[in-house]
């Protein structure tokens, strides 16, 4: 509702998923050392698991809570709409990946 009435809504569905991306990424940058892993492919299991947590909760909370039909629900993978969240959930499957590169870490 804030970037709605800041950008107008044509933008709005579009800039919101970047700026999720990006904190992705920054939350990444930041708790990255937490993990300390012997190979790149524990990072992309890592992305895997946030991915596959993201999905259990916008599926079942958005149809048994919010009450949005399944239908509704898999409009957030419609590009042509604006919407980017299939964007957001690559990021998050490569942002640890690409964090603990970016720190040196790999």
């Amino acid at each position: 509702m804030v970037l709605v009435a800041v950008v107008g809504t044509e933008y709005a569905l579009p800039l919101s998923g970047l700026t999720l991306s990006a904190l992705i990424l920054a939350v990444s940058w930041v708790s990255i050392s937490l993990f300390d892993l012997p190979n790149e492919k524990g990072y992309f299991v890592i992305g895997l698991f946030w991915v596959s947590l993201t999905l259990l909760v916008e599926f079942p909370f958005g149809h048994y809570v919010v009450g949005k039909s399944w239908q509704e629900i898999a409009q957030v993978f419609n590009l042509q709409d604006g919407n980017l969240f299939i964007i957001v959930l690559l990021v998050t499957f490569i942002a640890p990946w690409v964090a603990a590169k970016a720190r040196g870490v790999l």
